[in-house]
């Protein structure tokens, strides 16, 4: 498995991706408890791939809705997306209390301003002229448009509003999941973008945002 605070890699030949938002303490425990049983499936089924739906109605369904019908206890204070590319792309939300929402289209969302990083995130769509029908040629785009839908939503978060942008670009993490004819090329469904990258585009974005320009 292969972690950060908000993106955790569970599984690379499939390119099962779990993240998380909310309290940290019960996210590590909610990662561990579905890496754990990750292994514990391809063990079991000698190395078959798992997807988002499997991790979420196997594993953290039951032990989310679990813990809020149990007496003395709490729900967990997290909310959490599961994206796979095996056999089809899959993007999977979970709330707290353990109710599952599949996401088709452009995007999916977490955490406290999910409304409104949905509503830039379409602002810019919208600009780009981006849609199902035609997305981006480059997944170096698709990242500048996240990151562009990102700093619009920290203009007006309360949330994020006075967190300084260094302190933004440190906690970004990115995933870029290969169509079928660069996974072959690949040898994976998926590559994690590095810092270096990460931050020419968030760089770059910022001083267009700033400017006002595209």
């Amino acid at each position: 498995m292969r972690t950060s605070r908000i993106m955790h890699l569970l599984q690379e030949t499939s390119g099962l991706t779990l993240f998380t938002t909310g309290f940290a303490s019960d996210a590590q425990h909610l990662v561990r408890f579905a890496a754990a049983h990750v292994s514990e499936y391809e063990h079991i089924y000698g190395g078959t791939m798992m997807d988002a739906k499997g991790i979420m109605q196997d594993a953290l369904v039951p032990r989310m809705a679990g813990a809020t019908m149990t007496g003395g206890s709490r729900p967990f204070g997290v909310q959490m997306m599961a994206i796979s590319t095996s056999p089809s792309l899959q993007m999977i939300t979970l709330d707290p209390s353990g109710n599952m929402r599949y996401w088709y289209g452009v995007g999916a969302f977490i955490g406290k301003d999910s409304h409104r990083i949905k509503k830039h995130l379409l602002e810019v769509l919208e600009d780009e002229k981006i849609t199902t029908q035609s997305l981006p040629k480059s997944w170096k785009t698709a990242l500048d448009v996240c990151i562009r839908s990102l700093l619009k939503t920290a203009e007006e978060s309360q949330n994020m509003r006075k967190t300084p942008m260094n302190e933004i670009l440190a906690e970004l993490d990115a995933l870029v999941i290969f169509d079928n004819d660069l996974r072959y090329e690949a040898g994976y469904p998926c590559a994690i973008v590095d810092e270096n990258t990460m931050f020419q585009a968030f760089e770059k974005c910022y001083k267009l945002c700033s400017t006002g320009k595209r």
